[in-house]
């Protein structure tokens, strides 16, 4: 797990992601600053570790020149 610093690290929120596929990532959680929610940042964390778990990649509907592009993604064993 990875997470960005917004704003170069003065945003109070962390998005936290984790790469897929060679330039695909994925946000599994939208956590606060551990230095000022410790306790919630740890329970997001603990969130995203269980969404990952869960995911499958999706086929992707169709191609894309795009160098970065957001490819859905579902939990395991749903249509």
């Amino acid at each position: 797990m990875r997470e960005l610093r917004p704003r170069a690290g003065r945003s109070r929120w962390r998005p936290i992601y984790r790469r897929v596929q060679p330039g695909t990532f994925v946000i599994l959680a939208i956590a606060p600053e551990t230095q000022i929610d410790k306790r919630g940042f740890d329970q997001k964390i603990k969130n995203a570790r269980r969404r990952f778990e869960e995911l499958e990649p999706a086929t992707p509907d169709h191609t894309s020149d795009n160098k970065l592009a957001i490819m859905p993604v579902r939990r395991k064993g749903t249509a």
